[in-house]
């Protein structure tokens, strides 16, 4: 059953963008910075909140201080101190 797992999660890790299945990929850096790889636009922006639009899902990022440094070509970078990340549709 396990390898039935991993068959499959390399099955979809393989493929493309052009795939509904392709969504966006987020790196945190401790609670201070994070960067958003597929990210189409920005639904809420304040000190406190950050909620970005992306492939399928929002990202919510909610905190202190925070602000995106850098957005472009589907790459968002959201910097301050970071206190929770919460996905929906």
């Amino acid at each position: 059953m396990q390898k039935r797992l991993i068959e499959k999660f390399e099955e979809l890790s393989s493929l493309g963008c052009g795939n509904e299945l392709c969504l966006p990929h987020i790196a945190l850096f401790s609670n201070r910075e994070a960067s958003v790889e597929g990210c189409r636009g920005i639904i809420e922006y304040d000190s406190n909140t950050i909620r970005l639009n992306c492939r399928g899902i929002t990202v919510k990022f909610s905190g202190d201080n925070l602000c995106i440094n850098n957005m472009n070509d589907g790459l968002a970078c959201v910097t301050g101190t970071i206190v929770s990340v919460e996905f929906g549709t």
